[in-house]
């Protein structure tokens, strides 16, 4: 089977590579500028290489680079041929030009407030990597070993990143003897997450409701005419009576749905009404692709 396969030199093709540059260049500024000098450990083989280059003065991007290639290699046999060309590219261009900024700035001696630098330099690193995954591709490390453990034992994706980057961040408050940098790590890692999922994901400016009342006529009438929003009308059957039933699903702005919430509470008391983000809505009315 053909992993990531796309034709080279397409418009596509170089579209992909200049994100996976842009995105290698971006979270290495993250994290030599305002992770490793701080000593902030965001978990993955970065927070190892981190300890590393504090430790024994051992190069981040090179060791990064040197810890990645048993992981692909047993990704490969584990899993089959699944990372391709993008991410193998992704992982070198992201370690040269770490080392590259260390060479040619060193790791400077920042001053200033840790939890702002830890919020910066997570932001960076969660761009880059989004721009990565964008391409189809993989920033490597601890992603692989999860992908490895979930083949194996079943173990979720999202726990085993979780336990291993845990680990790591454990290692860096053992070896640092500073309880205050697992707080500062931490935020770190949750800057990269959020700012991941927005990137990828979009800002969840739409909220997807879905509504079962005996009153759907007035309920349909009012998202149509008054909101001018589409909807979907589904039969389904009420759990505690057994009776059928019309489900209204639709998506609208918080604005919009301020002003149903408040229409539905004056015109059904017994209605059961769900809210729910809607990350990317696809239609008329809304975005196209």
């Amino acid at each position: 089977m053909n992993y990531n396969f796309e034709k080279p030199f397409t418009r596509v093709w170089f579209k992909n590579y200049f994100l996976i540059l842009q995105g290698s260049v971006i979270q290495s500024i993250g994290y030599t500028l305002f992770l490793v000098p701080n000593k902030i450990v965001p978990g993955g083989l970065y927070g190892v290489a981190t300890i590393l280059y504090h430790r024994y003065h051992l190069p981040v991007g090179t060791m990064v680079f040197v810890m990645n290639i048993p992981l692909i290699i047993w990704g490969i046999r584990v899993l089959g041929p699944r990372f391709g060309a993008k991410t193998i590219v992704g992982i070198v261009l992201t370690s040269l030009s770490t080392d590259l900024i260390i060479y040619a700035i060193g790791v400077p001696e920042l001053s200033g407030d840790l939890l702002v630098q830890s919020i910066i330099g997570g932001i960076l690193v969660g761009y880059g990597v989004a721009l990565i995954f964008k391409t189809m591709a993989t920033t490597g490390g601890v992603e692989i070993a999860a992908q490895i453990f979930n083949s194996w034992y079943k173990i979720s994706v999202g726990k085993s990143i979780l336990f291993m980057n845990s680990a790591v961040i454990l290692a860096g408050v053992v070896l640092f003897r500073d309880l205050n940098m697992a707080i500062y790590s931490a935020v770190s890692v949750y800057a990269i997450s959020k700012v991941m999922d927005v990137s990828l994901e979009g800002m969840s400016y739409y909220k997807g409701i879905l509504i079962l009342s005996e009153r759907y006529d007035d309920i349909k009438d009012k998202i149509r005419t008054d909101m001018q929003r589409g909807f979907l009308l589904l039969d389904g059957k009420g759990l505690f009576d057994d009776r059928e039933r019309r489900i209204i699903i639709s998506a609208l702005t918080r604005r919009e749905l301020a002003f149903l919430k408040e229409y539905l509470k004056s015109l059904d008391e017994d209605i059961f009404f769900v809210v729910f983000n809607a990350h990317e809505i696809v239609g008329k009315g809304y975005q196209r692709f």
